[in-house]
């Protein structure tokens, strides 16, 4: 809103029930970007959907919902 843009007019909001959702509608062009977390970030990227996201972290594999301590 601070650049001007209205979230009613300028944006549409798509939030899938599935998080694995979010890999699908970025690679159909069904949404221009997405907000997610492991394993859906690598898997966008493998899968060709984006390129390296904004934030990029190591891959912890398996172990995405482990606690690493």
């Amino acid at each position: 809103m601070d650049v001007g843009l209205s979230p009613s007019k300028d944006v549409k909001l798509e939030e899938p029930a599935d998080p694995a959702a979010v890999v699908s509608l970025v690679a159909n062009k069904k949404a221009d970007i997405a907000n997610g977390a492991e394993p859906q970030i690598n898997d966008g990227i493998k899968k060709g959907a984006w390129g390296e996201p904004f934030y990029s972290f190591t891959s912890l594999g398996d172990y995405a919902y482990s606690v690493v301590m």
